[in-house]
């Protein structure tokens, strides 16, 4: 079942009972309070996708931490797994030597890159996705090195 569908069903049944509940306790008519109920199911429901369709445009780390099996959570599980290794070997973290490339750049390789809405993820690091500001620093690094 896919989590959207998983939204419009917690939404539905939040507004079914909570429209039941009250609707019995104010004491109307059993007809009165069912058709209330029903049309509530239904805008609780249209609720939930518009929920939905909200965190999936501006959250979707938070969609993919409640489905279980998103990047955020393998990134999460590979800062955790490389604390526990260290923990189990005593702590000595063995050091690059000297001659060793510092990063994936110095390689001619480029980094992973990854988006999160309104961020972007290069080497497990959020940048705010602005163009204009990426294409001022473009600029200022182009007239750098003339």
């Amino acid at each position: 079942m896919s989590l959207q569908i998983k939204f419009i069903a917690i939404f539905s049944i939040l507004g079914l009972a909570i429209s039941i509940a009250f609707g019995l306790m104010s004491g109307n008519s059993l007809t009165h309070v069912v058709i209330t109920a029903l049309i509530c199911t239904v805008l609780s429901a249209a609720l939930g996708v518009g929920v939905y369709q909200v965190l999936k445009n501006r959250v979707p780390e938070f969609l993919d931490l409640l489905s279980g099996a998103g990047d955020a959570s393998e990134l999460a599980e590979d800062d955790l797994g490389g604390l526990d290794s260290l923990d189990a070997e005593g702590g000595d973290i063995p050091l690059p030597e000297e001659g060793a490339a510092e990063s994936a750049f110095a390689e001619g390789m480029e980094p992973e890159r990854k988006e999160f809405g309104d961020h972007i993820l290069v080497d497990k690091v959020k940048v705010k996705n602005n163009p204009r500001l990426m294409a001022s620093a473009i600029r200022t690094m182009l007239s750098r090195d003339e």
